[in-house]
C-alpha cells in the first residue's frame, strides 16, 4: 500500500486552516499534535496568568460595591448617573468605586501586546497547520514502514498514531 497522496512536506507554500485559526488548541488535540498543544497551553497559561494578576490584585469591585450599598441603597443609580457624566452627590466610598471602575485593569499597552501575541500565534498556526500535520503524518508513515508494517497494518498504525482523535470533537460539540 502506498500513501501516494502525500506530497513533499518541505513545500514553502502556506495554506489556511480555518479550524486551526478559530480553535487551535482543539485542532492540535484532534490531530494528535500534542507538542503543539503543550506549547499553546503554556502560552495561554502565561498570557491569562498575566491578565489575571492585573485583574485581581486590586480591591475587587464587589467589595467596594458592598461598602457603597451599605452607605446608600440607591448608590447603583448614582454610580450609573455619574459614569454617564451627570452631576450627583456621592459619598467618598462611592467616588472611590467610580474611580476603580474607570481605572484600566490591565494596562492598555500590555493588553494590546497580549492580544497581538494571541492573534499572531493563531495566524501562524493557521498558516502552517496543514504543513505541520503533513510533516507529522509523513514521519508517522516512515516510522511504520521502518517497523516493517505494510498494507492494512500500516494503515491501522497511521490511524492509531497519527490520525485524528474524534473524542475531542465530541467534547467540543458537547460544550
Amino acid at each position: 500500500m502506498s500513501f501516494s497522496f502525500i506530497s513533499d512536506s518541505k513545500s514553502k507554500v502556506f495554506s489556511w486552516n480555518v479550524a486551526a485559526f478559530f480553535v487551535p488548541l482543539a485542532w492540535s488535540f484532534y490531530r494528535k499534535m500534542y507538542k503543539l498543544a503543550a506549547i499553546m497551553l503554556a502560552l495561554y497559561t502565561v498570557v491569562f496568568g498575566i491578565m489575571a494578576y492585573y485583574n485581581f490584585t486590586d480591591k475587587s469591585f464587589s467589595e467596594i460595591s458592598e461598602q457603597c450599598y451599605q452607605e446608600d441603597p440607591a448608590y447603583a443609580e448614582k454610580v450609573m448617573l455619574s459614569l454617564m457624566g451627570r452631576d450627583v452627590v456621592l459619598t467618598e466610598n462611592q467616588q472611590k468605586y467610580i474611580e476603580e471602575m474607570q481605572k484600566e485593569r490591565v494596562p492598555q499597552p500590555l493588553a494590546i501586546s497580549i492580544n497581538m501575541v494571541l492573534i499572531a500565534s493563531k495566524i501562524l498556526i493557521a498558516l502552517n497547520a496543514n504543513k505541520l500535520y503533513l510533516k507529522k503524518i509523513t514521519q508517522t508513515i516512515k516510522k511504520g514502514e521502518d517497523k516493517g508494517l505494510r498494507g492494512e497494518l500500516l494503515k491501522l498504525y497511521v490511524y492509531k498514531k497519527g490520525g485524528t482523535l474524534p473524542l475531542i470533537l465530541a467534547f467540543i460539540i458537547g460544550i
